[in-house]
């Protein structure tokens, strides 16, 4: 597990003595979904994940929970969540699960402005 915090605080090193653009953001979220699953699959660890990216709680994740204003609205695995809103035979993205089941919207970047 000592090999585990070091390779972490690698990564965390790594990305703080880089610029916050875009491009090292996008490569310290791919290194730290890459070390999740590294620790998923080489040893007895439970990883505890939060985060507002569905895609992201889609891959690394074997249950997560669906969490509004405090609020647990559902929890499963992502296939049995989707399940919940099957429709057509097409399987829902996570975030469309996530939107019906909190009842929440997108807004249009234009709606955002008007506000």
């Amino acid at each position: 597990m000592h090999e585990l915090a070091l390779d972490m605080i690698r990564v965390i090193k790594s990305f703080a003595g880089e610029e916050n653009g875009l491009l090292s953001r996008l490569r310290y979220k791919r290194e730290v979904q890459e070390f999740v699953l590294e620790v998923r699959e080489n040893h007895d660890a439970t990883v505890l994940l939060t985060t507002h990216d569905m895609e992201e709680a889609d891959r690394l994740c074997d249950r997560l929970a669906i969490i509004d204003n405090g609020k647990n609205i559902a929890q499963g695995t992502p296939a049995g969540l989707k399940q919940l809103i099957r429709r057509n035979g097409d399987e829902p993205t996570l975030e469309e699960v996530f939107m019906e089941l909190t009842g929440k919207t997108l807004k249009e970047e234009e709606d955002v402005l008007e506000e």
